[in-house]
């Protein structure tokens, strides 16, 4: 009796532990599949806890978020932002010359303090982490959510291989116009221009991250401009668009998509000595920003700061390279 309970006790043990085994493996597979799917630069949906306190943590796998591509990028390190400061998250890792621009922490506080005295600490409270990139000559800088379908906390990169006289905040500097442009992504998709909603139920411009607000810029500048046109192109057709229609756009990479369009918009909404009164729909997106009041005052705000150095009438054009996450 007691040998036949064995055998069955036994045998059960046997099926517990495949069923344990089998959860495991899909429980492991499912985790991986996440983590590829959704690791669009430091986007990490499952690591809200990290994100939270801001600690990366010292595993090898952390480095799997950032670190050196075989074409060039790399993420050098990442800055908590407190205020008008920075405290040292973490370096990752990097080799060759990204080795000595990781450890150049100077200039690496010269760029956050050049953006800070930019843009006023009123209007930069949704950017709550900071990181310095090298783009490798053809990224500049990006932004994007820190916790997925949650758009009140941003991550802003900066390249530090733009180079440049940092001890002079010049508008006509590609540092500069890097800067503005992505704040200005920003600016036009935190939660009060935004609501985190499925494409599907979204009556507005779907920006990706979320269905725009009626009244929020970026749905303005798309039914004054793109509304009538976007159903003609496909993603990755921008020069075409553009060569279509020139007028439209301040810039040919502003007709990549309404999001890099606006924040063009706003970049030179900013930095062009006065703001445009012509009559192309380019010229019209510029006035619709200057609509608004608050837009008045932060250009004013922007461009009256002590450290900004002499602007002249002709606009330096540079078109930008953006790394936010497209939908």
């Amino acid at each position: 009796m007691k040998y036949s309970n064995l055998i069955q006790l036994s045998a059960l043990l046997i099926m517990l532990l495949l069923s344990a085994c089998d959860q495991g493996y899909y429980e492991d597979e499912f985790f991986e599949d996440e983590f590829i799917e959704n690791n669009d630069g430091f986007e990490d949906e499952w690591g809200d806890e990290d994100e939270d306190d801001g600690d990366y943590g010292d595993d090898e796998d952390d480095h799997d978020h950032g670190g050196q591509s075989a074409e060039g990028f790399a993420i050098l390190t990442s800055y908590e932002i407190q205020g008008n400061e920075i405290n040292k998250i973490k370096d990752f890792d990097v080799s060759g010359q990204h080795i000595g621009e990781q450890q150049d922490y100077a200039k690496h506080l010269a760029m956050w303090d050049y953006f800070a005295t930019l843009i006023p600490i009123e209007n930069r409270t949704y950017i709550t982490e900071f990181l310095v990139i090298n783009g490798g000559g053809d990224l500049g800088g990006y932004v994007e959510p820190i916790v997925e379908g949650k758009l009140d906390k941003w991550r802003m990169a900066l390249s530090i291989d733009l180079g440049g006289d940092l001890s002079n905040v010049d508008l006509q500097a590609e540092f500069a116009y890097v800067a503005i442009h992505e704040f200005g992504h920003v600016l036009t998709l935190n939660p009060t221009q935004v609501k985190v909603q499925s494409e599907s139920s979204c009556n507005t411009y779907h920006t990706g991250e979320g269905c725009s607000k009626e009244n929020s810029y970026i749905n303005r500048l798309f039914d004054l401009a793109w509304a009538d046109i976007i159903d003609n192109y496909s993603d990755g057709d921008s020069d075409r668009l553009y060569n279509d229609y020139p007028d439209r756009f301040v810039s040919d990479y502003a007709a990549t998509n309404p999001g890099e369009d606006i924040a063009e918009v706003f970049s030179i909404y900013v930095i062009e000595q006065n703001v445009r009164t012509g009559s192309s729909i380019a010229d019209q997106k510029v006035q619709l920003l200057d609509a608004y009041p608050e837009l008045q005052t932060l250009r004013r705000q922007i461009r009256q700061v002590e450290a900004v150095g002499m602007i002249t009438d002709k606009h330096k054009k540079y078109k930008p390279s953006n790394k936010r996450k497209l939908n």
